[in-house]
């Protein structure tokens, strides 16, 4: 029997709030609310990797990196935000650690660029 999601929500969000100077509580708490709801999400893994400015006092270990840019990406695109996700995926593109990461990067770019196409019809 799984764990309750709203559990799995909340003491996310409890880790996030004992730890406040940790990247990795906003990152569990987005990663968490990437699939309900993608607005929601977005603050929290904008904070957990950002794109710009310094990282949080306790970053991200190296291994969630990659991981929390492709999260910001897919939630980025689901929420509407296409610049965001175009941002995410091409840095996951450029500095994905492994070939399958940055091909992946690459098609959801392309994918992207077809829904604006799409969209300036």
């Amino acid at each position: 029997r799984g764990v309750d999601a709203g559990l799995v929500v909340h003491l996310a969000d409890g880790f996030a709030r004992a730890f406040p100077d940790e990247a990795l509580g906003p990152y569990m708490l987005g990663r968490q609310l990437s699939f309900r709801d993608a607005k929601l999400a977005l603050p929290l893994l904008g904070r957990a990797c950002p794109a710009s400015g310094p990282p949080m006092a306790v970053p991200l270990p190296p291994l969630f990196v990659a991981e929390c840019w492709r999260l910001v990406g897919d939630a980025a695109f689901r929420a509407g935000d296409l610049e965001t996700s175009a941002r995410a995926f091409a840095r996951l593109r450029d500095e994905g650690p492994t070939l399958g990461e940055r091909l992946r990067a690459k098609d959801f770019l392309e994918r992207i660029a077809w829904v604006k196409q799409q969209q300036a019809r």
